[in-house]
């Protein structure tokens, strides 16, 4: 498994454990690689798309292997629905490290200061560290069907032999 399908297989299990995001998004969560790879057009709105890449250069160091990584989560929806689905969605996916923190930020749900936890369960060793929201922003398609919200994250990714 590579470092990105791992990252986006850790971030659609972490949306995954949040019921109130779980009831709003009908159309369910979507690993974007390639090609509309899982995206399925007209399987319930709204749905989300989660994208993950590494960026720039390998930091290798010793006998370990470093990455920076890009989380895209892209929210689609038909237009005649408006924004207040998509909004509500948004908010979840950024998560409540922003009401923790006197509890150190650790959220309970959401992406944004998670400490990721990659792919513990398959022994390979990558290891994130915390998502850090960069942003997001609005677009429609040309036909204007369909609009979407994509939030960016931030996450250094590693992984060190045992």
């Amino acid at each position: 498994m590579t470092a990105s399908i791992g990252l986006c297989n850790a971030i659609i299990a972490r949306l995954n454990t949040d019921e109130t995001i779980k009831a709003l998004v009908l159309g369910g969560f979507r690993e974007f690689r390639g090609p509309a790879r899982g995206v399925t057009v007209g399987a319930g709105y709204p749905y989300v798309v989660v994208m993950c890449e590494t960026t720039g250069e390998p930091r290798h160091a010793g006998r370990g292997d470093g990455f920076m990584a890009t989380v895209r989560v892209t929210v689609v929806d038909e237009v005649a629905n408006g924004v207040a689905r998509i909004e509500a969605i948004i908010a979840r996916i950024f998560g409540d490290a922003s009401l923790t923190l006197s509890l150190g930020g650790v959220p309970s749900y959401g992406l944004h200061r998670h400490m990721i936890e990659i792919d513990g369960a398959t022994g390979l060793g990558w290891k994130g560290s915390q998502l850090v929201c960069q942003g997001g922003g609005y677009s429609i398609d040309e036909d204007e069907l369909f609009l979407s919200h994509t939030t960016t994250f931030e996450v250094a990714i590693s992984r060190f032999p045992t």
